[in-house]
């Protein structure tokens, strides 16, 4: 039995916007079975200082991250994956989440953003 590789591509805001031609180039390998996001601040907010891997949300589920990581550059690099399997987000709690629960629901709106972008 010959064995299967697949990638999961992670898209993360650097440099203030998404690799399109890497999640493009991977998907036309069909090698490309998930994509997860991660965000990132140009500025100091409640996540950390700008440019520290605290992992904001996404800008629509919390306008207060300041995160780089908008629907729209979300939108972009799922467009050019196409569709995909696996769809995950890497994000921080809130700092007013304090229970379980709280955060349990602070990474479901982010999710929610993604796969509502991917439809």
């Amino acid at each position: 039995m010959r064995a299967r590789s697949f990638r999961l591509l992670r898209v993360g805001v650097r440099t203030g916007g998404c690799r399109r031609p890497a999640s493009a180039s991977a998907a036309a390998g069909r090698r490309l079975a998930g994509l997860t996001f991660s965000g990132a601040a140009a500025e100091d907010g409640p996540y950390g200082a700008a440019w520290v891997d605290g992992h904001p949300p996404l800008l629509s589920a919390d306008p207060a991250s300041k995160s780089l990581l908008d629907d729209a550059r979300v939108a972009a690099a799922l467009d050019a994956a196409g569709a995909l399997p696996v769809l995950g987000i890497k994000v921080s709690r809130l700092p007013s989440d304090r229970t379980a629960s709280d955060v349990v629901a602070t990474i479901a709106r982010n999710l929610d953003v993604v796969r509502r972008l991917a439809v």
